[in-house]
């Protein structure tokens, strides 16, 4: 009997060691998954966030072309109009603005003269911006961003001479940027989704269902306003995001105008759709 029950000792010893051992692979594989899965997490989000701020130089470089398109557009509009000055018609004033906006799908194309006054076909366009024509048509060259009527553009104008180097008139050359085909435009060239700001109201969206909805977190725009680099893990019309605002697209020329005012806010937005770092992100209330 005593030996009986001497190797059930055995077993029980035996069967506990080896459940001992077992938990403890467990827990150690456990704790090795845990380890390991905080550690992609992280990693991920900071290539996300390394991501997002890269995308700052693709907003900047997409802005530039359309300044570069608009400006393409008015020098092509100056060399046409003053290689034929002797022959300028309204047949011809309209061809011009016409054949200008096909070329480069641009909105608005005007025609003046030394007196400021428009002579081609408003149909084509019809400029308000006084104190641009009257800067070109004092010798000035315009590039830049404007708000016109609540409307964001990208404006260039540039003056029309005679052989004499005589300046006989200006052109100015409007294509908008606070639209909904430009933040798609946008949202596709980086690969993200991107609003445009009127104070707090997302103006345009590439996210579908939030135009016209107010930001929840006003401080994210007050902080881009004031200069800071925001980077903020977000939940948007119920879907995960990491978001970023950028600092205000403003006006850097005509100093009668307002130098550096403000015309408008960006945000450009990452769908944080991986699975791996959906945990994280569930302990994210909505902010925006």
């Amino acid at each position: 009997m005593s030996k009986k029950i001497g190797k059930i000792k055995k077993t029980t010893v035996a069967f506990q060691l080896n459940a001992a051992i077992v938990i403890c692979i467990f827990l150690f594989a456990f704790s090795l998954f845990v380890v390991t899965h905080q550690m992609l997490q992280k990693k991920m989000l900071t290539n996300y966030e390394e991501s997002i701020v890269k995308e700052h130089d693709s907003v900047n470089l997409f802005m530039d072309d359309i300044l570069d398109t608009v400006t393409k557009a008015s020098n092509l509009v100056k060399v046409t109009y003053e290689g034929d000055i002797r022959e300028i018609t309204d047949s011809y004033l309209n061809s011009l603005c016409q054949r200008a906006k096909s070329i480069f799908e641009i909105n608005s194309v005007a025609i003046f003269d030394a007196n400021a006054k428009q002579i081609s076909n408003t149909i084509y366009g019809k400029e308000t911006l006084d104190k641009v024509v009257k800067t070109v048509l004092n010798g000035g060259v315009v590039s830049d961003y404007f708000n016109v009527n609540g409307k964001i553009y990208a404006v260039s104008g540039v003056p029309l001479l005679t052989g004499g180097n005589e300046i006989v008139g200006a052109v100015v050359i409007k294509s908008i940027i606070s639209s909904d085909s430009f933040v798609t435009k946008l949202s596709n060239f980086t690969g993200m989704e991107v609003t445009i700001f009127e104070g707090y109201k997302r103006a345009f969206t590439s996210i579908d269902g939030m135009k016209g909805t107010e930001i929840t977190d006003k401080t994210l725009i007050d902080r881009a306003k004031n200069g800071e680099e925001v980077i903020q893990k977000a939940v948007i019309n119920a879907e995960k995001y990491l978001v970023r605002c950028l600092e205000p697209l403003v006006n850097q020329t005509l100093e009668d105008i307002e130098i550096n005012i403000k015309i408008g806010d960006f945000g450009i937005a990452r769908f944080l759709d991986m699975e791996s770092i959906t945990n994280t992100l569930q302990q994210t209330g909505p902010c925006t």
